[in-house]
This record gives C-alpha cells, sequence and structure tokens, in this order.
C-alpha cells in the first residue's frame, strides 16, 4: 500500500462519512476529490534493466543452460537413429510421444518412460526402438551430473519426419 493510499485511508475514517452527530443529523459525504488532490504526489522510478547473460558466452551462463544444452544434445544424439515408416508419418501426421530417460555420468541409458503418449502404439514403439538403438550418448558436463536424477526428456514428432515434395514450375 503507498503512502498516498495510506493518507486517504486515514482521511476517510478520520472523517467519518455519514456519521451521525450529537445532535442526530448526518454529516455531509467527505469531498473525495479535493482528499486526492491534496494528496502528495510519488513518482515510483523505472525499474533498472535486467542484464541478461549472452548465449554465446559460457562463462555467463549456469547449469540450468548446460543441462539445457545437453538434454537437446541427448535429443539430436537418439533422433539421428529414429526411423519411422513413411506410412505411420503419413497416418499421424501430428503425433507426439515424449520419453523421459535416466542416465548415468557415464552417458548411458539406465532407463526409459513414456511420458506423453502419441496415442499410436506403432509411432510411440518407433520411439523407444531410437531409444534401444542408441543405448549410450556423450557423458554429461560435470557440473550437471546431479541433475540427471530428473531425466531428460526426448520429443518424437512425426512432422519432423514428412518429407514436402516441391511443385514443378
Amino acid at each position: 500500500m503507498s503512502v498516498s493510499t495510506i493518507a486517504l485511508v486515514a482521511a476517510l475514517t478520520a472523517s467519518a462519512p455519514y456519521a451521525e452527530d450529537a445532535g442526530g443529523t448526518q454529516s455531509p459525504p467527505p469531498d473525495l476529490t479535493a482528499m486526492l488532490n491534496s494528496l502528495p504526489e510519488v513518482k515510483a522510478e523505472p525499474a533498472a534493466a535486467e542484464e541478461k547473460a549472452p548465449e554465446d558466452d559460457p562463462l555467463a551462463r549456469d547449469a540450468g543452460d548446460a543441462f539445457a544444452d545437453y538434454g537437446k544434445a541427448v535429443e539430436a544424439s537418439i533422433l539421428k537413429h529414429w526411423d519411422p515408416s513413411k506410412k505411420l508419418v503419413k497416418s499421424q501426421p501430428t503425433a507426439v510421444a515424449k520419453l523421459i530417460l535416466t542416465l548415468d555420468a557415464s552417458g548411458a541409458i539406465k532407463s526409459v518412460g513414456l511420458l506423453e503418449s502419441s496415442g499410436d502404439a506403432a509411432f510411440n514403439k518407433s520411439a523407444l526402438d531410437a531409444i534401444k538403438k542408441t543405448s549410450k550418448v556423450d557423458a554429461p558436463p560435470p557440473e550437471i551430473t546431479s541433475a540427471l536424477a530428473k531425466g531428460v526428456v526426448v520429443t518424437f514428432e512425426a512432422r519432423s519426419k514428412l518429407v514436402v515434395k516441391a511443385d514443378p514450375e
């Protein structure tokens, strides 16, 4: 609550609008406009601009960024092994499956779980097959090994495998 608001509340409370006086008559309502105009103007200073770390400065980044970068690298390694059939991709062009992996400090895949099903068993199986073909990825950087317990999410999107043919002119 600002100083101005407190002053207004105090002024309103003190004037007791519509209160009866000792003679039983009601006092007129206070002039709110005059009260507001009598309050001192308070100006807020603009907040200082937040400094953002440049994306290409590895010294300015934190472990969260390193974890995200590692997650992207893991996903790229696994997606190289993902080869769903063209028929499957055409029949389910909007299908998306998300799997969560736990890895050890050497990059070996320890467990896999289905975080979000595509709704198509064959599509989900193709994603799981890609992980089985990979079995191991690059070791994570030491600063994020404790965060690996959370797991790394890998997203499989059918649209990434759609082949669009250009129209001949």
